[in-house]
């Protein structure tokens, strides 16, 4: 049912599978199905090797900016380096503004940059000189809070890299406003496991 509503709105653009934990047994044969039914771009949003998997179009690998441990993210490169080379890689500079409560913030072990402008300018002028794909602001995932507004018009008068917002998202005012000062993608994901018509609403 979801997949037939994705392929037939020309609102969205591609689908993102994967998150920060995912450890089902029946994860890999859930991709399969997706796959196989779905008529738009299936990404790997691949928060940890185990969700690996070459039966989807592209790889959307987060490199986490705020954190202590970058480490991790190398680990799991290097990990699934022959994996990752037989399908396109696109990295985003990945931003976690949120709750120290997620899970996200947890598996990254980030720390708070939100009220930092200057720092958050440097790691988005860091992103433009890696030749990232784009830059991720993510309230975290399950968040009750949103990306400040302002924040969002602040990085997005300092770059043309496209911007990705997540967490939080669960109306469509909300999302509007995301869209209308700044985003150029929003990521809805655990209000729609939730709540499964809201995608109809889109």
């Amino acid at each position: 049912m979801a997949c037939e509503y994705i392929n037939n709105n020309e609102n969205i653009a591609f689908v993102f599978i994967g998150g920060s934990i995912i450890k089902s047994p029946d994860f890999h044969k859930k991709l399969e199905y997706i796959k196989m039914n779905l008529k738009k771009p299936l990404l790997l949003f691949a928060g940890n090797s185990y969700q690996i998997n070459l039966n989807v179009d592209a790889f959307f690998i987060p490199f986490p900016l705020n954190t202590y441990d970058y480490n991790y993210f190398h680990n799991e490169l290097l990990r699934n380096a022959f994996l990752l080379s037989q399908k396109p890689v696109y990295i985003t500079g990945y931003l976690l503004l949120g709750s120290n409560f997620t899970s996200a913030y947890i598996l990254s072990k980030a720390y708070d940059i939100s009220e930092n402008y200057d720092i958050i300018l440097a790691f988005v002028k860091f992103c433009e000189i890696m030749k990232f794909s784009s830059i991720y602001l993510e309230g975290g995932s399950g968040s009750n809070k949103i990306v400040s507004i302002e924040l969002l018009k602040f990085i997005s008068e300092k770059t043309k890299l496209p911007i990705i917002v997540g967490g939080g998202l669960k109306n469509l005012d909300v999302i509007e406003n995301v869209l209308l000062n700044g985003a150029d993608y929003v990521i809805i994901g655990n209000y729609i496991e939730e709540n499964v018509n809201f995608i109809k609403e889109l």
